[in-house]
């Protein structure tokens, strides 16, 4: 039984650092890497921005 816990743990941990890792991706992407400018995107998608405003 404490073999399995410790099992169920270690799982627990990795896949608690692969979610972190994936994250500190994503936002410095959209932080530094390509961060979302509205003007850029509404310039992209006219009728997009014509058809929500």
């Amino acid at each position: 039984m404490d073999n399995n816990t410790d099992a169920n743990s270690a799982v627990t941990e990795a896949v608690s650092n692969i979610i972190q890792s994936m994250m500190e991706r994503i936002l410095k992407r959209v932080l530094s890497d390509d961060p979302f400018i509205p003007e850029k995107h509404h310039a992209q998608k006219p009728l997009y921005v014509a058809l929500i405003l």
